[in-house]
């Protein structure tokens, strides 16, 4: 029902990353301390980027952009990029998966960024939802669809009748072979829906 997966490097020094990859998509979390960057990089992937704790420059081309917590990005394959800590640490969820379909235009500085808080965005047929305290839901058994969860801090989640308590930077993923009833007690918990053809 439950398993942690992933696995945490330290990337450099005060930049560490848990990551769970398949061959179709990946999953990170990021931890990066003040005044520490990432170097400007490029993937095929689309990339799903979203800041939860603190603050960074989000770089792209010659535009910069200050992303705060619970703001969001959508970035095309092979386009470089690149971020730095401002005054504080900061954590980042990623989400990249292949697509087909386009979010900008190679060459025009513009791309998503919405800062109001963040309760589901939806990317082609895959999809992310911030959880609240209290909130209850059920997912329903799919095999084209697998679930993951990340936290911002340690946190106590039901699932059906157990409740676990589960701890920030890890990456978890949920099993649903029959519908399976989640509830939170605190904010901060972050479910990753990834939906295969």
């Amino acid at each position: 029902m439950l398993e942690e997966v992933g696995i945490t490097t330290e990337i450099t020094s005060g930049f560490i990353q848990t990551a769970y990859r398949k061959d179709e998509f990946e999953i990170l979390l990021s931890r990066i301390s003040k005044d520490t960057g990432l170097q400007e990089h490029s993937h095929a992937f689309s990339q799903f980027g979203f800041c939860f704790d603190g603050s960074f420059m989000f770089c792209l081309e010659d535009r910069e952009e200050r992303l705060e917590a619970g703001q969001y990005y959508l970035l095309d394959g092979d386009i470089p990029h690149s971020a730095k800590a401002n005054e504080e640490d900061f954590y980042a969820l990623d989400f990249k998966f292949l697509s087909s379909e386009t979010f900008i235009r190679q060459g025009v500085k513009d791309y998503t960024i919405d800062c109001g808080s963040l309760n589901k965005v939806s990317i082609c047929q895959h999809s992310f939802l911030s959880m609240e305290s209290n909130t209850v839901f059920t997912l329903e058994p799919d095999s084209r669809r697998q679930y993951f969860l990340a936290l911002r801090q340690e946190a106590s989640i039901q699932f059906n009748d157990e409740t676990h308590r589960l701890t920030p930077m890890h990456i978890y993923r949920i099993e649903a072979k029959s519908p399976l009833r989640i509830r939170t007690f605190e904010d901060g918990a972050y479910l990753v829906n990834y939906f295969s053809v």
